[in-house]
């Protein structure tokens, strides 16, 4: 499905069961870069951090 927005995209990933929330406390500058990196090699979900230490927004 072509995503006209980041919200319809998000969505999609949802509904196919591709995205992963993560509520988790995490640290942008160390924990993040690391998690994402071992779900992609291992080719997992796309991953939505929405507690993101030192931020007022989630990450995708």
């Amino acid at each position: 499905m072509l995503a006209n927005n980041l919200q319809e995209f998000v969505a999609s990933l949802r509904k196919g069961g591709e995205l992963v929330d993560v509520h988790e406390p995490v640290s942008a500058k160390f924990e993040i870069t690391e998690i994402a990196d071992r779900v992609m090699k291992r080719t997992g979900p796309a991953l939505l951090f929405h507690n993101v230490q030192g931020s007022d927004h989630p990450l995708l």
